[in-house]
Order: structure tokens, then C-alpha cells, then sequence
């Protein structure tokens, strides 16, 4: 069974482990007086090193901690041939805009992603179960247009994000940008998550008390 988070609860618990000991570590470093960019590299092997012990921890490789490890190469690589943190933290901005922006596409597209994510995680909400549910066609057809509402907009608002770390990463001390990217694009994400959730769970709550009445 996948360990992945079932509950905002837990997604939020998730973030504030994988974030809180790699910035901790940037800081004690920079504490020391250590140079910007070999702080940088103490937490990225500082990520590296939680998504190494959780695949031991699991004792199972997941598609997420192969992607820690690798973008943990690529950022030493990447840090240590430049030795400029600024070309680092806008290149570890990638990731989170790529993901962002694929749920923006899926919405564009018809074909929300975060529909597919509600059906992982509560099985009975997923395409094929949703007559089970005594759910009319319009109502899986009005279920579909508010996961395609969801994605585009609240994927275009956390897809603008980056412009924004952008401008922190060239405009202000690394030390100050870092902990404003850090501390701003979780909580953004988690915010959109939250928003996304409320509104699906008022949708079937109204949708499930009409096929009761």
C-alpha cells in the first residue's frame, strides 16, 4: 500500500517533514558562517538523505523519493559547478511549476487531474463508482465541470508562484529569499488544497442529501 497522504491533515504533516530539516540545515550552516551556496548544498543533501531513508524505512522504492534523490543530484551538480545559490533556488522551482501547471493543462484540457486524485484517495468518489452513489448523470457531469474549475484556476493562481520566488530570489539576500520561498510556496499550495477540498466535500455532501431525500 502507498504511504502517500489520504487526509490534509496528513499532506500537511508530509510537507512540514520534507521542508523543515533541509531549510533547518541552511540555516545552522549560515549559522557557522558557511558560504550561501555550501549551505544550499547541505540541504539538498539533507533531502537526499530523508528520501534515502525513507525508501529504507518503507523498505520500497516509490516513484516520489526517486524523484528526491535525482533532483538532489541534479541540484549538488548544478551547485557545485556554479557556486551561484540564486541559479539553484530558481532551478528547484521547476518541479513544483511543473506540477502545478500540468493541473492547470489537465483543467484546460477536460481532463482534470485532480478528479483521478480524488478517486485514489476515496475510492467510492472515483468515475465508476459515482452512480453507485444514486448520482444522476448531471450530477457526475456538474462533479467533472467543478474538478475542471478547480484545476484551472487554482492552478494558474499556484502556476504564478514562481514569478513571484523569482523575483525574491533576485531582488533580496539569498538568506532572506530562501526562507521566504520555503515558507511561502508550501503554505500557497496548502491553502489551494484546502480551498479544493472544501468545495468538493460541500458538492457531495449536497449531492449525497438529495439522493437520500
Amino acid at each position: 500500500m502507498s504511504d502517500t497522504p489520504k487526509t490534509l491533515r496528513e499532506y500537511i504533516k508530509t510537507t512540514a517533514i520534507n521542508t523543515l530539516p533541509p531549510l533547518a540545515a541552511y540555516y545552522v550552516l549560515r549559522g557557522f558562517d558557511v558560504e550561501p551556496y555550501l549551505a544550499l548544498v547541505g540541504a539538498i543533501i539533507t533531502a537526499g538523505v530523508q528520501g534515502a531513508l525513507t525508501m529504507v524505512r518503507k523498505r520500497k522504492v516509490e516513484p516520489a523519493n526517486i524523484l528526491v534523490l535525482v533532483g538532489a543530484a541534479c541540484s549538488l551538480t548544478i551547485t557545485l559547478t556554479t557556486k551561484n545559490p540564486r541559479v539553484v533556488q530558481a532551478l528547484e522551482l521547476v518541479p513544483m511549476s511543473l506540477l502545478v501547471w500540468s493541473f492547470a493543462i489537465s483543467g484546460l484540457l477536460g481532463t482534470p487531474n485532480s478528479k483521478k486524485v480524488a478517486g485514489v484517495v476515496a475510492p467510492a468518489l472515483a468515475e465508476s463508482a459515482l452512480p453507485e452513489r444514486g448520482w444522476s448523470a448531471d450530477d457526475v457531469r456538474d462533479w467533472h465541470q467543478l474538478h475542471t474549475r478547480l484545476c484551472v484556476g487554482l492552478g494558474m493562481l499556484c502556476g504564478l508562484y514562481p514569478v513571484f520566488a523569482l523575483y525574491l530570489i533576485f531582488n533580496f539576500p539569498v538568506d532572506v529569499s530562501q526562507f521566504a520561498i520555503v515558507a511561502t510556496g508550501p503554505t500557497l499550495v496548502v491553502l489551494c488544497i484546502t480551498v479544493a477540498v472544501a468545495r468538493l466535500r460541500k458538492f457531495v455532501g449536497q449531492r449525497d442529501l438529495a439522493v437520500v431525500c
